[in-house]
């Protein structure tokens, strides 16, 4: 598991961000407020500023789910766009990890329990 998180922080340069500047314009945390989900973290990376920080991919989001039991959560902003779970984790050793979802249709990402799961849409594919 740690080899496969590894093999995706060096895929996605998004995991690698240089400066706070890159941080703060970049970084978004989703799932917050009164209405969160308890035990799930959602964090997206976004690419969409001047400088092209990622060549190859334009949008990253990825859930912490530490609850329990599998977690659903609607993020609206990504309807219709054509996020996958990373080729590292559709191809895990782990069938678990390999279960995340996400449908483009209604925005919603289908995370089993204890799990994280990175999506990602390549450079060209937001609208």
């Amino acid at each position: 598991h740690f080899e496969e998180m590894l093999s995706i922080r060096r895929d996605v340069a998004l995991f690698r961000l240089r400066t706070g500047a890159d941080v703060v314009n970049s970084v978004t945390f989703q799932n917050t407020g009164v209405d969160q989900v308890p035990g799930l973290i959602v964090m997206s990376i976004s690419d969409q500023g001047e400088t092209n920080l990622d060549p190859t991919y334009s949008y990253v989001v990825v859930l912490f789910n530490a609850s329990p039991e599998t977690q659903t959560f609607t993020l609206a902003d990504v309807t219709n766009i054509p996020l996958q779970l990373h080729a590292v984790q559709a191809a895990s050793s782990d069938p678990i990890t390999a279960s995340s979802a996400f449908d483009s249709a209604t925005g919603t990402f289908t995370v089993p329990a204890r799990t994280t799961a990175v999506f990602i849409a390549l450079e060209g594919e937001l609208p």
